[in-house]
């Protein structure tokens, strides 16, 4: 009898595609790409309707409150105003570190004005000397540009009252 040989080991077998896995692979990244930007147009989609709805209902509340209540929307009108000029740079209060800074014990200021760019101080000193002192205290400030002396005198508790006008730089 003869020996048969049913295995196939020695015939060429069927071959499989090489890149099988690696084309599933890259058709699987596919569709997760595609399907996270179709989730995130939606999800942009929905997140505009909800800000125009928003959006609607504020002019619809903006427009009962300036219609009834014009009192409510003069004092924000006022609040923009006053945010707006503090945002601008302020001489006045720009003067007050300098005057804090150069302020000698024994001096007191009773009056503060600003008009374009003066500064007119009354001042109650000790003496005679604590006011030529503060005056040689504001004089080396770069913060004013000149120092002058008004009306001096004499108040009833033997204080020095006088009048000071500063030029702010």
């Amino acid at each position: 009898m003869t020996n048969i040989n049913l295995a196939t080991s020695s015939l060429p077998q069927k071959q499989r595609l090489p890149y099988k896995t690696g084309i599933i692979s890259i058709a699987a990244v596919l569709i997760i790409l595609v399907g996270g930007y179709l989730w995130l147009t939606m999800e942009n989609n929905k997140t505009a309707a909800t800000i125009g709805e928003v959006n609607n209902n504020y002019q619809m509340e903006y427009q009962k409150l300036t219609t009834s209540n014009k009192e409510i929307v003069d004092v924000q009108n006022r609040i923009k105003l006053a945010k707006d000029l503090l945002a601008e740079k302020n001489i006045a209060l720009d003067s007050f570190p300098a005057l804090e800074k150069d302020i000698l014990p024994g001096a007191y200021l009773t009056a503060y004005s600003l008009v374009e760019g003066k500064l007119s101080l009354s001042i109650i000193t000790d003496n005679f000397d604590v006011l030529a002192r503060q005056l040689a205290s504001f004089k080396k400030d770069s913060f004013f540009s000149a120092v002058t002396v008004g009306k001096s005198s004499l108040n009833d508790k033997n204080k020095v009252m006088s009048d000071v006008t500063l030029n702010i730089n």
